[in-house]
């Protein structure tokens, strides 16, 4: 008798396994929509806030943005070569 008892038992216990499996997959599809549904939503308010606002932060409040910073240009020295002199003297200038 106690044979017979375990595979019913098994039998009620896998049902019920399936059953919870089968009810979890579908709540878990109602997540997943919901979430679709918030994400365009979120998107649709960004791109809506973004179409409204000013381009930048000086369009806001009416001001000129400041010059862009502009640091000196440095300019290098180099010997010039016109031919006159031997050449190697002029190439060893540089060491």
């Amino acid at each position: 008798m106690a044979g017979d008892q375990i595979p019913a038992d098994i039998s009620t216990k896998l049902d019920n396994l399936l059953r919870a499996v089968e009810r979890n997959t579908h709540e878990i599809d109602q997540v997943k929509n919901q979430y679709s549904a918030l994400d365009v939503a979120v998107n649709w308010i960004q791109t809506k806030v973004l179409e409204k606002a000013p381009a930048n932060q000086f369009e806001a409040s009416g001001s000129d943005p400041p010059p862009p910073h502009q640091s000196p240009a440095h300019k290098l020295k180099f010997p010039d070569y016109y031919g006159k002199d031997d050449p190697a003297i002029w190439l060893h200038k540089c060491e």
